[in-house]
């Protein structure tokens, strides 16, 4: 049996396509529209297309299994290229206002470990892998303040202001694992950078508007969410637009998906088990690959065991190690 539910679009029509959809709690096969404008007078040719939706909710709406295998992106039917969104992810980097490296007490469930700002202007600075727009805090003393907590992103040479902020913990005044989210800057605005030796997306909390404070919010815990989904498109013509159907929970954990990896990629911890003697391999890459000169490009790349890199040549180059 197929559910259809059917949910409000926001469509943004340049160069930066996306939809996004609200989520609701559901079960059997349920299929989101993701309905793409491109309002120019142009063409978009090999389009990346990012989409607004928290994989942490899907899951915990039931609306797909937490490995995200019960899930494809369709156009017309036929499965299109996508990348799920993550779920709670570990933080690359955590420093308090003394720029304390703290990334191990955001990881690790030592409890009252993640000294949150206290007082003044003071912050707290997350990094992550990937540009994100959902941030879990498990706060394990909540702050007794009057006081407004301003969330703000690096742009490369300073901290501005995010816009569209929820947060959760109700400016760390709230116990218990909670969620701030945020809209994503316009494109090109939030570079990866280098901060306390640490290269990645940062943002941060920092106390604004301060009255009184009598207690200290302390926490235990942290991740991050990319909150956006991709998938692809070879063109879309100007002033048309194009339909994408996400289905969810079909109930078949596919073996293999059209992996679209979006423009930063993904870097996985090392393991053994990705050597390639413990596995048997089946890489096929296709579809649209930027191969002009510059630096080193890495398509997949696992030191020591597989290559496929353009490198600065700008021809397609695959070495295997064994």
């Amino acid at each position: 049996m197929l559910i259809r539910k059917l949910f409000g679009l926001v469509l943004i029509a340049l160069a930066a396509l996306s939809g996004v959809a609200t989520v609701l709690a559901a079960t059997g096969i349920n299929v989101i529209p993701v309905l793409v404008v491109n309002g120019t007078s142009s063409i978009a040719r090999a389009v990346a297309l990012p989409f607004n939706l928290s994989s942490q909710g899907l899951v915990n709406g039931a609306w797909m299994a937490p490995n995200g295998l019960d899930t494809d992106v369709l156009t017309g039917g036929v499965s299109n290229a996508y990348m799920p969104g993550t779920g709670r992810v570990r933080m690359l980097g955590c420093f308090n206002n003394a720029a304390t490296n703290e990334t191990a007490a955001c990881n690790n469930v030592t409890t009252s470990d993640m000294t949150l700002p206290a007082t003044g202007s003071q912050v707290y600075e997350f990094a992550a892998e990937n540009q994100f727009s959902h941030l879990w805090i498990n706060t394990s003393i909540p702050a007794v303040a009057t006081w407004k907590i301003t969330w703000e992103y690096y742009n490369g040479s300073s901290y501005v202001a995010l816009s569209g902020v929820t947060d959760g913990t109700s400016n760390f005044t709230e116990s218990g694992l909670k969620q701030i989210t945020w809209s994503f800057p316009a494109a090109n605005l939030w570079p990866e950078s280098t901060l306390h030796a640490v290269k990645g997306y940062f943002v941060r909390a920092r106390i604004s508007g301060l009255t009184s404070v009598s207690v200290s919010p302390v926490a235990t815990q942290a991740w991050y969410e990319t909150g956006r989904w991709w998938t692809f498109s070879p063109s879309i013509g100007a002033n048309q637009q194009q339909r994408f159907d996400l289905e969810l929970g079909t109930g078949v954990v596919r073996p293999h998906v059209n992996y679209f990896p979006h423009p930063n990629g993904v870097t996985l911890a090392d393991t053994g088990d990705l050597e390639l003697g413990n596995k048997n391999w089946t890489l096929q890459v296709e579809g649209y690959i930027d191969t002009s000169g510059g630096t080193d490009k890495r398509i997949i790349y696992k030191s020591g065991s597989i290559e496929v890199t353009i490198p600065a040549t700008g021809a397609l180059q695959v070495r295997l190690y064994q």
